[in-house]
């Protein structure tokens, strides 16, 4: 999946049961599962409220990138990816995140200490990313490490990923 595969519009499954997002911002009419849209089928959650979190996590300035991204209106935060370092063509903007019990990640990807989603290993040791530059891959936790210490400018930052297996760790 690229960027442009779809004349620039990605479109998401929500964190809201009811609509996507997007819905809820321009009050229209909903998504249907068979549509495109992107959501990573392994981290589908079970029960009866399945659309819940089905999103890959976005990575959003000052939870996982640097504050420098941010695009803060004074109500909500977000990343303005006008202000990412266009040299770092490896900054993810989504990749498969989970949260406590492996069900499929919030709406953001986080890299701290007890946060509630995070980049998971959920493919045999790897997850899934989509990247600024507009590829996409998948990387072992390590190598999502090394990204998020390029991306950060910090080769000793600690890093955090949810292990499809353990929990919530850091990844050493």
């Amino acid at each position: 999946m690229y960027l442009d595969d779809y004349n620039g519009v990605l479109l998401t499954y929500s964190s809201n049961p009811d609509c996507y997002w997007n819905e809820a911002l321009n009050n229209r009419k909903s998504i249907r599962e068979d549509q495109k849209s992107y959501f990573c089928p392994s981290l589908r959650p079970s029960g009866s409220n399945h659309d819940t979190f089905t999103t890959y996590g976005a990575f959003i300035a000052a939870v996982a990138l640097p504050a420098a991204y941010s695009a803060n209106t004074g109500g909500a935060s977000g990343t303005n990816w006008n202000r990412v370092d266009r040299e770092l063509g490896s900054t993810p903007f989504i990749g498969c995140c989970a949260r406590a019990n492996n069900n499929a990640g919030f709406y953001s990807m986080q890299i701290a200490a007890g946060s509630p989603g995070g980049f998971t290993n959920v493919h045999n040791n790897r997850g899934n990313l989509a990247y600024s530059d507009g590829h996409a891959g998948s990387s072992t936790p390590q190598e999502f490490r090394e990204t998020m210490r390029k991306v950060w400018k910090d080769d000793a930052k600690v890093i955090y990923y949810r292990d499809a297996a353990d929990g919530f760790k850091v990844i050493n």
